[in-house]
């Protein structure tokens, strides 16, 4: 149950309780109040019509009596007039009381009364016939049964307002035992409903104290030190805590903590040299990772500046002074405008340089480098290169004297000898003149054999370097040039007789015996070009066969996993789907849940504000019951008062004045004490519609976010569907690519044999690369082996064409 769920229990427990509170109080003050009004209703309006019908018999019988001993008659027609008055007002009196009645007894003494009324009614017209002719006999006798009838009616009359006085205090008695079980009932479930939401509110308060796993107060100053980079403070977790929001906050300042020490751990490395290190991003998530890929991202960037500058660098010292560096922006150009201004230098230094070294190359051996142009190590290198040059210029002044010698025959000619490694120039010079001595000395060697008629002398080139050796070897190729052609067709002729077509005439030769060479190597030519075509078509033919082969297997191969890749892959997006409509459906639930609890929380808030209004309306009712007890306590003073007026007429009646005044207070203070419980109700509901009124905004942002979900989940299903139909379309077109694969490799099977039969024939002959030309290996059957180029034949450039390759 979530911490809404459980404060919607305590509120709505909180609910029922104030409703039981009010539906015991309204129930039990109505009680009350009937009770306690049954005096004003029914008892005080009861006694003043029995009080009012006595009155109206006492004053019927004194006007009889009047009547009786009166002898004036003016007078005697105002007392009948009085008497029938009377007569009329206590029958009246009498009937009014009828919607008076409380229970069976009121009604019989009721009946009682009118049954005695009508009798000494009955007595009245012969009493007046009586007395108005003065016969006293029947006079005396109507009046002696009238005044009997007449005392049963007033002490009947008497006897019922006695018997109301019972009734009004009757009833007092049961407003106090209401009151009392009102009092006790109402404390009852007050009781019940402060232990029940007391009992829901310390649960919530544990669960809420578990979820935070800390006070509220310490989490967020652990919260605001994490976020101002204070990791010092221990988060002090229960054993048995593993998801509250203290283990979050640990969690996070882990986290921070790590990133924080592989940041540490970078810049350690990088200060160390070791400047690839880079933070490990596979450690973090989310936001983190983010943070993660930005520090390498900048530090890269960084280091890549560096690497773009150095490799400028790097080709500057490698002689490359045009080597591009990219324009850094903002305050990076300054590595730009470092690296141009050693570019310039080195690139004004090296103007100079070839400007002195072009005059130079035309002659003016007298040109410098100008020194005023530079400053610093690039003066500094300019002087020397001035000493320097200047230097060898008359080193070489000096060896060319002792060359010019040479040139003019005197190879004795001295040469001065220079100090350090200058030297090698002496030992140049020597050389030289030993060589040109050596040279002569051959030369005119063979010169004297050639006289002398010895061909197969020939001067020792080993003796010689370079181009002296050149001289000498051409010397002796002059002599070879007479007798090696025939020698070479000789052996040309020999190797055709044994099957070996690679031997050629490859002398230089020419007029008559360039044509000799020419016919015999076009001859070999023509026919090993024949052969090796043939076997270059068996061996392109055998090799191809078996790299299709090789290819169309490992394609089947290939496909034949691919289909069950595509299987797999395919089942578990037919997963992902079940799954995604899951939580589509699941989504769609809990929108129509979260629509819901936002509907019912509305119409909670609506309840509670009902609820307030209808306690504010108890307590009015409740003011106005407190009025009338007071009113009430005023009219009992007021009939006490009238009733000791009256004497022993009002006895009773004080009596119950009295008792009427007790019940009033006694209702007044139970209306005050029921008016502050329903204030106090009052209270709870009205911070009860506070706390709905601040959750009902969170119920409805839960719906719309509820909604968000369930739409981008149909969304998600719609995709993965689609996709789920493209994986059965790829796994068919896998499957039919496998099956062409085997059927392909079957036939480079057949073709590879039939090339490797070709091949056997072909073998027995050598051609121009000096053996025979070898079969197609086999080769492991794979799909990257690469086809060999057709090999060409070994005639001479002149003689080849494009129908002497072989194409396929």
């Amino acid at each position: 149950m979530t911490v809404a769920q459980r404060l919607y229990l305590l509120i709505g427990t909180a609910v029922l309780g104030l409703l039981a509170i009010t539906g015991v109080t309204q129930f039990q003050t109505a009680k009350v109040f009937s009770a306690a009004n049954y005096a004003n209703e029914n008892t005080v309006p009861s006694i003043v019509t029995l009080d009012d019908a006595l009155r109206t018999v006492f004053n019927l019988r004194l006007s009889i009596v009047k009547h009786a001993f009166n002898t004036d008659a003016g007078k005697a027609q105002e007392i009948e007039k009085d008497i029938e008055r009377f007569r009329t007002g206590a029958e009246a009196a009498l009937k009014r009381f009828e919607g008076s009645v409380s229970d069976e007894k009121d009604r019989q003494l009721l009946d009682a009364e009118l049954a005695l009324l009508r009798e000494y009614d009955a007595l009245i017209d012969p009493f007046l016939l009586a007395s108005r002719s003065n016969n006293r006999e029947q006079v005396v006798a109507s009046m002696n049964a009238a005044a009997v009838i007449g005392q049963k009616l007033s002490d009947a009359v008497d006897g019922h307002i006695k018997y109301n006085v019972e009734l009004g205090a009757r009833s007092a008695l049961i407003a106090d035992e209401s009151k009392s079980v009102a009092f006790w009932e109402s404390l009852l479930v007050a009781l019940v409903t402060v232990i029940a939401v007391a009992a829901l509110g310390v649960v919530i308060a544990r669960r809420v104290s578990r979820q935070l796993g800390c006070e509220p107060g310490e989490a967020a100053d652990i919260a605001n030190r994490i976020a101002a980079g204070d990791f010092s403070k221990e988060i002090k977790l229960r054993e048995d805590d593993k998801d509250s929001l203290a283990v979050s906050l640990q969690r996070m300042s882990a986290v921070i903590q790590q990133l924080i020490a592989d940041m540490r751990h970078m810049s350690t490395e990088h200060d160390r040299g070791d400047i690839d290190v880079a933070m490990d991003e596979a450690k973090f998530n989310g936001a983190y990772k983010t943070m993660a890929e930005g520090v390498n991202q900048m530090v890269g960037g960084h280091i890549a500046v560096k690497k773009k500058a150095m490799a400028c660098v790097k080709a500057f010292g490698e002689g490359d002074f045009d080597a591009p560096m990219e324009q850094l922006p903002g305050k990076k150009a300054f590595i730009n405008e470092t690296i141009e201004k050693m570019r310039g230098n080195i690139k004004a230094f090296i103007a100079d340089m070839q400007h002195m070294s072009a005059e130079h190359d035309r002659g003016d051996i007298d040109v410098a480098m100008d020194e005023g142009k530079f400053n610093g190590a690039y003066k500094t290198m300019a002087e020397g290169v001035n000493q320097m040059v200047g230097g060898h210029i008359a080193v070489k002044k000096k060896a060319m004297a002792c060359v010019k010698a040479f040139g003019e025959g005197d190879m004795d000619a001295p040469m001065e000898q220079l100090p350090g490694k200058k030297a090698f120039i002496n030992d140049t010079i020597e050389q030289v003149r030993a060589n040109m001595k050596a040279l002569i000395a051959d030369t005119d060697k063979l010169v004297r054999a050639a006289i002398a008629g010895e061909l197969d002398t020939r001067a020792d080139t080993s003796r010689h370097r370079g181009d002296f050796r050149k001289i000498v070897q051409g010397i002796n190729d002059t002599l070879d040039a007479v007798i090696e052609p025939v020698n070479e067709v000789m052996e040309v002729l020999a190797a055709m007789e044994q099957n070996d077509l690679s031997r050629t005439v490859n002398g230089d030769y020419r007029g008559k015996l360039r044509e000799l060479k020419d016919s015999v190597n076009n001859t070999c030519a023509t026919l090993a070009q024949t052969i090796d075509e043939a076997m270059g078509v068996a061996n392109s033919l055998a090799s191809a066969s078996e790299e299709v082969s090789a290819t169309a297997q490992s394609l089947s191969h290939g496909a034949s996993e691919q289909s069950a890749s595509v299987e797999e892959t395919s089942a578990s997006i037919e997963q992902m789907s079940a799954s995604v409509n899951q939580n589509s459906d699941n989504a769609r639930v809990t929108d129509g849940i979260a629509t819901q609890a936002s509907q019912e929380a509305n119409e909670g808030g609506d309840a509670v504000r009902q609820t307030v209004e209808a306690m504010r309306k108890i307590a009015e009712r409740i003011s106005i019951i407190d009025d009338i007890a007071y009113q009430t306590n005023l009219l009992a003073l007021n009939a006490a008062i009238e009733a000791a007026r009256a004497g022993a007429h009002g006895r009773g009646f004080a009596v119950v004045a009295t008792e009427v005044r007790k019940l009033a207070e006694r209702s007044q203070v139970a209306a005050q004490e029921i008016g502050g419980v329903a204030n106090e109700s009052l209270k709870v509901a009205g911070r009860a519609g506070e706390v709905l009124e601040q959750l009902v905004p969170s119920i409805r942002k839960t719906s719309d976010l509820v909604q968000e979900i369930a739409a981008a989940s149909s969304e998600q299903a719609t995709g993965v569907s689609q996709i789920n139909s493209a994986m059965s379309q790829l796994s068919q077109t896998v499957q039919q690519t496998a099956a062409a694969s085997e059927e392909l490799a079957a036939t480079a099977e057949e073709m590879s044999g039939q090339a490797q039969q070709l091949q056997e024939a072909m073998s027995v002959f050598r051609l121009g690369n000096g053996a025979g030309r070898p079969r197609a290996a086999s080769r492991p059957r794979t799909a990257s082996a690469q086809q060999p180029a057709p090999v060409r034949s070994s005639v001479a450039p002149e003689m080849a064409s494009e129908a002497d390759f072989a194409r396929f």
